[in-house]
Parts: structure tokens; sequence; C-alpha cells
């Protein structure tokens, strides 16, 4: 198990697999604090402060996947603006 924080980040797949099931967890928590997507008869629960609360909770989360897939901060920005540069090219292609 994880004891040094200077280890960060581990490849270690029992904590990415438990992380993953957590991120489904927290992305469900953000579904409930904003349920206006279940159309306008359905549902007008929205706070957008608990739903900031919960997104924050889903981005904690989905830091620890990517810290258990043993990829760095520097790789993941470097791999966010390469893919953002990709959906620009698509965008501006259309």
């Amino acid at each position: 198990m994880l004891t040094d924080i200077q280890a960060l980040p581990e490849d270690n797949p029992v904590l990415f697999a438990n992380s993953i099931l957590l991120l489904m967890e927290e992305i469900g928590e953000v579904l409930k604090e904003d349920k206006r997507w279940k159309g306008l008869f359905r549902s007008n629960k929205y706070s957008p402060v608990n739903k900031l609360d919960e997104m924050t909770d889903m981005f904690i989360v989905m830091m620890n996947v990517m810290i258990f897939s043993g990829v760095s901060m520097v790789e993941m920005l470097e791999a966010v603006k390469k893919k953002q540069l990709v959906n620009f090219e698509r965008l501006a292609a259309e």
C-alpha cells in the first residue's frame, strides 16, 4: 500500500479501479444536484453551490485516477493541451 506521498504517481491497478468506481459515484452525485436534465416537468432541483461541491469531489477523484495510473500532472497537462488542439481543429473544420 502507498505510504509515501513522494512515491506518487504510482501505477496501482487496485487503487486505479477503486478510484474509477468512486468516480462513477461522484458523477451520480453531480447529477443529483442538478436534475434539470430530466426536463421541465419532472424536476427543477438545482443548487449551484452543491453542484460545484460535487464537481470538486469528482475532480479530486479524477486526479486520483490519474495518479494511480502512474501519470504525472505534467504529463496530464501536456496531454490535455494536445487533445484540446485536436478538438479545436475539428470544430474549425465543421
